[in-house]
């Protein structure tokens, strides 16, 4: 039959494990499930499902197979639909979640398998984080987040859980997921028929150790209004590989209404440490298209390289700049403005000599640049310039 929850500030259901015992899990299968959260200011991170950790043993699972699964939180509070994270200073696993369902629609609401909670309410929990895996027809999150990260800044530790979705339709709407950890971030797979992400945000940043996969595969892909994909490094962990692979067309259209730019972002930072490599981007297409200041971005400012581009497209189209946007590091090393491709190298955190700047391969029978458009792996350090190649 159906399964209808309701909460108010506390969760639903609990299984969760303060000492060295693992946690039970949460298994749940029924027609359709409905889920509602409300909150009245008694206290601002709660989920429905809660199996966190907070003790040296794991994190229970939660398995849910359902039809028609509609969740929707309190947007005046941090309601989180599942928590099978972690806290407390030596936590054990985060537990892993996997959802199977006719549709998906998640409106202000989340998923946390690392130490989130405990991050923001400075109570440490970085550890290992669980894993995300939902399958349904269609996948919708509104105003809602899936967070694997674990990160701690007073110690220096967490490995986040990966990420991976699998849905004939999927439709971000100022919506985000998250694998970034200081040690290794997630890896994050998406296949779908259509992906269409609108001012949403999926990233993998990674600090100490190499960094997870950001892989998209499907027919039609689309990020629009500042929507971004990131997967960089801070320290001296390579960034992670983007691939992005579409049977129609790839398209990064226009910057958010507030001037955020959108587009690929695969950097290395060199703020905690100046050895990582930025990570290389490869998409494959017939048709990609950047619009209104986006952008192809695997720029270093350390002694990392730039992370190469590897394009394969029947037609390329680059046009329009980005005006009036208040500068953020994550997706604007530099004061570049138009939409285009850069594997530059900068410098400003490099120990030793800066690294040189990635390649960029073209393989296009058309490629069209309009007005703001470029192509640029030039240096303003002491690393090398990249290659610039285009062929028919």
């Amino acid at each position: 039959g159906n399964v209808s929850i309701s909460n108010t500030d506390i969760a639903a259901l609990t299984a969760r494990t303060t000492g060295a015992g693992n946690a039970g899990e949460i298994k749940i299968s029924s027609n359709s499930m409905d889920v509602t959260s409300t909150f009245d200011q008694a206290t601002f991170f709660f989920p429905v499902i809660d199996t966190h950790t907070s003790g040296s043993g794991n994190a229970g699972n939660v398995t849910i197979n359902t039809g028609n699964l509609t969740v929707t939180g309190d947007p005046s509070g941090a309601s989180f639909f599942i928590d099978s994270g972690t806290s407390g200073p030596t936590p054990g696993r985060g537990g892993d979640i996997s959802i199977t369902a006719k549709t998906i629609d998640f409106e202000t609401t989340g998923i946390n398998t690392g130490n989130l909670f405990a991050f923001f309410l400075d109570q440490g929990g970085a550890g290992t984080a669980g894993n995300v895996t939902i399958n349904a027809e269609k996948f919708q999150m509104n105003f809602s987040q899936i967070v694997t990260d674990s990160n701690d800044f007073v110690t220096p530790v967490g490995t986040a859980g990966d990420i991976t979705i699998a849905a004939r339709e999927v439709d971000l709407f100022a919506s985000g997921l998250s694998t970034t950890a200081y040690n290794h971030s997630g890896n994050i797979r998406i296949t779908a028929d259509q992906f269409i992400a609108t001012e949403s945000q999926i990233q993998a940043i990674t600090t100490f150790r190499s960094g997870g996969e950001i892989r998209i595969t499907g027919n039609v892909i689309e990020f629009r209004e500042g929507s971004n994909i990131a997967s960089s490094t801070m320290a001296d962990g390579d960034a992670g590989p983007i691939i992005i692979s579409a049977s129609d067309h790839v398209a990064f259209l226009e910057s958010s209404p507030g001037g955020r730019p959108g587009g690929i972002f695969n950097n290395s930072f060199g703020d905690r440490g100046s050895l990582g490599n930025a990570g290389d981007v490869v998409i494959t297409t017939p048709n990609l298209q950047l619009t209104g200041g986006t952008r192809i971005n695997t720029t270093t400012a350390s002694s990392g390289r730039g992370g190469n581009v590897t394009i394969n497209a029947d037609s390329i189209s680059i046009s329009g700049e980005n005006s009036g946007f208040e500068i953020e590091s994550l997706f604007n090393l530099g004061t570049t403005q138009s939409s285009g491709i850069y594997t530059r190298t900068i410098g400003g955190n490099c120990t030793g000599p800066c690294g040189n700047a990635g390649n960029i391969s073209i393989t296009t029978g058309s490629l069209t640049m309009g007005s703001g458009a470029q192509i640029n792996s030039g240096t303003s350090s002491n690393g090398q310039g990249g290659n610039i190649k285009i062929t028919p």
